[in-house]
């Protein structure tokens, strides 16, 4: 289909006329809604687990066949 050749789009060329703005009112509260509403966190969510300090808590790393710095994913 041929085009106006304006930069417009298919809808034809727009004139801008009138400007509108949204929420040009000073913010009165810089709290965001609901926020008291937000549910308590689980309990235990700090505890460290079974798991062995400072390892990996995955069961391998993607490294397939090959070892080494320069194979696999990374």
């Amino acid at each position: 289909m041929p085009r106006q050749g304006d930069g417009s789009s298919d809808n034809g060329p727009f004139e801008a006329t009138n400007n509108i703005i949204h929420g040009p009112d000073p913010v009165q509260d810089t709290k965001v809604p609901r926020a008291d509403k937000t549910a308590e966190l689980p309990p235990g969510i700090n505890d460290k687990g079974l798991a062995i300090e400072g390892m990996n808590a995955s069961a391998g790393s993607s490294q397939g066949i090959k070892k080494g710095p320069n194979v696999g994913q990374g």
